[in-house]
């Protein structure tokens, strides 16, 4: 699923469309888009691991409670979805010269970072 998920992240990086406008996909943006990304991989991958070694355990958060439940495949179908949304916002807004592009991705890879550290609470 990892695979799958930085697929579309690249894909979106690299289709001929995004590429064509000079000065919008710089360090700053991979950096940030990345930065997404993978705290969105440490919160699934945490979550994952804490419920298998806590049997007992559950998903707080009620919205992504019933795609834990169903798997992998359903979470990480759902925030990839969710991450490539950002990511185009992002790049619309640096796009239009927006200073505050990098925001929207920034707040929710810090949500994401922030549940992950909680959950690794419960693997170690």
């Amino acid at each position: 699923m990892k695979t799958f998920t930085l697929f579309i992240f690249f894909m979106f990086y690299f289709s001929p469309g995004v590429m064509a406008q000079e000065g919008v996909i710089d360090k700053k943006f991979i950096s940030v888009s990345t930065f997404l990304v993978a705290t969105t991989m440490l919160d699934v991958e945490s979550t994952f691991i804490a419920l298998e070694k806590n049997p007992g355990g559950r998903e707080i958060n009620p919205v992504m409670r019933p795609l834990v439940e169903s798997g992998r495949l359903a979470v990480y179908a759902v925030n990839g979805a969710v991450d490539v949304a950002l990511i185009a916002w992002s790049y619309k807004l640096k796009k239009d010269v927006n200073k505050l592009w990098w925001i929207p991705p920034l707040i929710v890879g810090t949500t994401h970072a922030t549940a992950g550290g909680l959950n690794l609470r419960f693997v170690f």
